[in-house]
């Protein structure tokens, strides 16, 4: 057998040179659903590829909505003991519908948030921190610090507008949709968490009258 002519093996490294490179493959739909309805932090390489890849990262977007939209549904009536606690504090406690309670609500906005301000100089800005959200109807006041055995949570409710929030339940919510702590905010607006795991929660707060507000992505560190 004739070995290759120099002209054939020319074209043969041409043909070798101008093979495309195969495209990453896409995030698999478990990771997917565990980075939307668990609420994990993609790895290095599956945010490289959200960063690169449109269909992957409509598909968690979507994902993520959908999380949201079923966990509201879920949360949208306290547990009995928590409305016994919450008809304590409140003379009624009206109980709309599932439905009423699935849309009236209302996503506050984070604004404050001084662990960015924790630079060389200020490191103990890092273990002790302050969150402010705000809402239509309430601002959401957090100050963070550590204890033994997980994160303490001291809060407040702030009137937004001329009226007080009044008393509320207040839940703190996993990704995976279970609630870990709740609190009862008084006519003063506080509450207090003890013992909390750092990650990734939604804090749900339950008024006796008026919309529900809900913190979404609250990062506890």
């Amino acid at each position: 057998m004739q070995g290759a002519t120099a002209p054939q093996l020319t074209k043969r490294r041409e043909a070798t040179t101008m093979t495309p490179t195969p495209a990453a493959p896409h995030i698999a739909d478990e990771r997917l659903l565990a980075l939307s309805f668990k609420a994990e932090l993609p790895h290095a390489d599956e945010a490289a590829h959200l960063a690169a890849c449109a269909a992957c990262a409509g598909q968690l977007q979507q994902l993520r909505e959908l999380a949201t939209s079923l966990a509201i549904a879920a949360h949208s009536r306290p547990s009995a003991a928590a409305l016994a606690r919450a008809q304590a504090l409140a003379a009624t406690l009206p109980t709309p519908s599932l439905l009423q309670r699935a849309t009236a609500w209302l996503r506050a906005t984070p604004v404050v948030d001084t662990r960015r301000m924790a630079t060389a100089g200020l490191r103990s800005l890092a273990s002790v921190y302050r969150l402010l959200y705000t809402a239509e109807t309430v601002e959401v006041e957090l100050r963070v610090e550590q204890e033994q055995g997980g994160r303490r949570i001291d809060g407040e409710l702030l009137p937004a507008g001329e009226q007080p929030p009044g008393p509320a339940l207040v839940q703190l919510v996993r990704g995976d949709g279970a609630t870990v702590a709740e609190a009862e905010a008084g006519v003063d607006g506080r509450f207090l968490f003890r013992q909390v795991a750092p990650g990734t929660y939604q804090l749900w707060v339950c008024f006796a009258e008026g919309a529900d507000v809900v913190l979404d992505a609250l990062e506890i560190a």
